[in-house]
């Protein structure tokens, strides 16, 4: 039976993992990272859709490109109306299942917790969803 040229890459690229297993898991890593930025980025676009058909102000930057705003600041900014009284803000940071917080994010969660205002790490959107709701029924 002649192998296919599909089997020989497979073959070719185990081969290649056997020589430099240092470099096979940075490849491994590297797909990793970038499968986890495309599913917080899909997160992202659905929680957006959740909170454009609620009517609820927000801002969040953009997910495809370099932030312009301060390093480590969370995903959404949530701006919520309360009658008779000033509206509260609250934020979001959205992370996939294994996700983790940089060093930047944790020091400025850290500092909106300091100055109590509500925020949450959610590692799926019914867990944004969730959040919003405490503030926002």
């Amino acid at each position: 039976m002649n192998p296919t040229s599909s089997d020989l890459a497979a073959i070719q690229q185990r081969l290649a993992r056997q020589r430099n297993p240092k470099q096979a898991h940075q490849q491994d890593a590297a797909k990793t990272e970038k499968w986890a930025a495309g599913a917080e980025r899909e997160m992202s676009r659905q929680f957006a859709a959740y909170l454009t058909q609620r009517e609820l102000l927000f801002v969040c930057a953009n997910p495809t490109k370099k932030s312009t705003i301060r390093v480590g600041w969370p995903d959404f900014s949530i701006f919520l109306p309360r009658q008779n009284s000033l509206g509260v803000t609250i934020f979001v940071e959205l992370k996939v299942k294994d996700g983790y917080l940089s060093k930047d994010q944790v020091v400025c969660i850290e500092s909106l917790q300091k100055a109590s205002f509500p925020i949450t790490v959610a590692y799926s959107l019914e867990a944004a969803i969730a959040f919003v709701r405490q503030y926002a029924p």
